[in-house]
């Protein structure tokens, strides 16, 4: 079981594209059932005291559409570069 921290809409869109540690961004997502959410090792790695605080809740993976068939057909017919 994946383990999160459960964020408001509102702590989410306060995070967003802010640094943790050098080089590291928060980027909350969304899980199946539509919560924002980050992971426990960016929790672990900021200073940010309410992030410490937040509620941990089980990770459900949001499941990712299917590809659309057409545009596979699209890449079948892509030329092939044999000097890669």
């Amino acid at each position: 079981m994946i383990q999160v921290g459960l964020l408001t809409e509102q702590q989410k869109n306060e995070l967003v594209g802010q640094q943790y540690t050098t080089d590291s961004y928060f980027n909350p997502i969304q899980d199946a059932n539509g919560n924002w959410v980050i992971s426990v090792e960016e929790i672990a790695a900021t200073d940010i005291l309410w992030i410490k605080g937040l509620e941990l809740i089980e990770y459900i993976v949001k499941p990712q559409p299917e590809p659309n068939p057409k545009s596979l057909k699209l890449v079948e017919h892509l030329p092939k570069n044999n000097n890669i």
